[in-house]
């Protein structure tokens, strides 16, 4: 029934996601998954709450809503400022994550994917070098999905600094992401990773 009266019912849902109930919570957001684009709007709202809570699980709707109908220029915004800048480390990673579906829906839409993710790929490319190796790793995963292979030269950046600081989480995310955009599965290590780009880079010009 909620679903039938949208309009009234969503703002009503999404501010529920506040509530110390979880399972109370997840229902709401599950109904919202249910009414769509038009939980869209009061959704922005729910993104900009004092809670931490209330963000990461709005971000985390967001993510499921992208994922079925992509995300409007308000949302995507959103979505982009609080992986970059939220004070807390699980809301951060949320939104990072939830870039990832958004993005490529949205891109895959306008015939843009793998070709010009602009402020996607470049948000998504910040948040390799956050001080949180969750957000670095989500980031990672939704640089796949969106599959830009511009993002080639940050992956390798960010692999050659986690090797560098010997943080195994960030080299796993990092090799992973970098053979899921590019599909290649031979190099194993920052420099060959280079060589191979510089490789793909002098076939792109040979057949222009």
């Amino acid at each position: 029934e909620l679903t039938r009266f949208a309009p009234v019912s969503a703002p009503v849902l999404v501010e529920l996601l506040g509530v110390k109930d979880s399972i109370v919570a997840q229902l709401c957001s599950d109904t919202l998954v249910l009414i769509g684009p038009s939980a869209g709007p009061p959704l922005v709202t729910a993104l900009d709450a004092r809670d931490a809570t209330t963000r990461r699980r709005a971000c985390e709707l967001a993510g499921k809503l992208g994922e079925n109908d992509g995300a409007g220029p308000e949302l995507a915004q959103a979505l982009m400022r609080l992986a970059l800048k939220d004070e807390d480390w699980t809301v951060r990673a949320q939104a990072a994550y939830a870039l990832g579906p958004c993005g490529a829906v949205e891109l895959g839409r306008r015939g843009d994917l793998r070709s010009d993710s602009g402020a996607w790929r470049t948000t998504l490319e910040k948040c390799l070098a956050d001080v949180d190796p969750s957000v670095a790793e989500r980031a990672a995963g939704s640089l796949v999905l969106i599959g830009d292979m511009r993002a080639v030269p940050k992956l390798i950046d960010a692999l050659d600094a986690a090797l560098e600081a010997g943080d195994l989480r960030r080299v796993r995310a990092m090799q992973d992401a970098l053979v899921g955009v590019t599909g290649a599965r031979g190099p194993d290590s920052p420099r060959a990773w280079s060589d191979w780009w510089s490789g793909q880079q002098a076939q792109g010009a040979a057949r222009q």
